[in-house]
C-alpha cells in the first residue's frame, strides 16, 4: 500500500494522469453536453455531471499508473537480488583463484566508461509503442479502465434515458464513444510508459 501511494502521487504519475484526465474529460464533456456549453446554459446537474467526467478517468489513470510502476519497482527488486546473489557466488569462485599482491588492475575487469545509448529510429520507437499497446496485460487494463470509466460517465450523464428506455441513437453514439476514448487513451499511455520504462531499464 505504501509503495501505491508513493507512485500515486509522483509527479510523473501525476502529470500523466491529468493528461488523460484532460483529454478524456474534455472530449466526452463536449460529447454529452455540447449544446449546453455551446448555449452557455449550464445547470448544476451540468456542472457536477462534466466535473465527474473529469475526475473519473484521472482516478482510474492514477490507480493504473501507480500499479504499473509498483509492479515494475517490485520486478526491478527481485532482479536486483537475483543478480545480487549470482555476484556474490561468482566472487566467491573467482577469489580462490586471484593472486594476491598483484600490482595491476586488481583483477577485476575494467569499466570501460558509461555504455551509450542506441539512438532509436522513429520506426524503432513505433514497434516498441505498438509492442507494449497489443501487450495482453495492456489490452487487458486498458479494457477494464474503459469499462469503469465508460458504465460511470455513462450512467451520470444518461441515467433518466437508460432507465426510462428512451436512448435515442445520438445517446447510443456518445455512450459508445463514452467506452471507446478511455481505452484509446489509456492504451496510449499505459504503452508510452511501458516503453519509457524498458528504454530506461536496458
Amino acid at each position: 500500500m505504501r509503495l501505491f501511494i508513493k507512485h500515486a502521487f509522483d509527479p510523473i504519475c501525476v502529470r500523466r494522469a491529468v493528461r488523460v484526465a484532460l483529454i478524456v474529460g474534455t472530449v466526452l464533456a463536449l460529447i454529452n453536453h455540447f449544446d449546453a456549453i455551446y448555449h452557455g446554459n449550464l445547470s448544476l446537474t451540468n456542472i457536477i455531471q462534466i466535473l465527474t467526467t473529469y475526475l473519473i478517468p484521472y482516478t482510474v489513470a492514477t490507480h493504473g499508473s501507480a500499479m504499473h510502476a509498483r509492479h515494475h519497482e517490485l520486478q526491478q527488486r527481485t532482479s536486483i537480488m537475483k543478480a545480487g546473489d549470482s555476484i556474490d557466488q561468482e566472487k566467491d569462485s573467482t577469489e580462490q583463484y586471484t593472486h594476491p599482491g598483484g600490482g595491476g588492475d586488481d583483477g577485476g575487469i575494467k569499466d570501460g566508461g558509461d555504455l551509450s545509448r542506441e539512438i532509436l529510429t522513429l520506426k524503432q520507437h513505433m514497434d516498441l509503442f505498438l509492442k507494449h499497446a497489443r501487450d495482453p496485460i495492456c489490452m487487458k487494463r486498458a479494457l477494464k479502465v474503459a469499462l469503469v470509466v465508460g458504465t460511470v460517465i455513462g450512467l451520470v450523464n444518461h441515467f433518466d434515458e437508460i432507465i426510462n428506455g428512451t436512448l435515442s441513437s445520438t445517446k447510443y453514439f456518445q455512450i459508445g464513444l463514452t467506452y471507446t476514448i478511455p481505452y484509446i487513451v489509456n492504451t496510449f499511455g499505459s504503452a508510452r510508459q511501458a516503453s519509457h520504462l524498458e528504454l530506461n531499464t536496458c
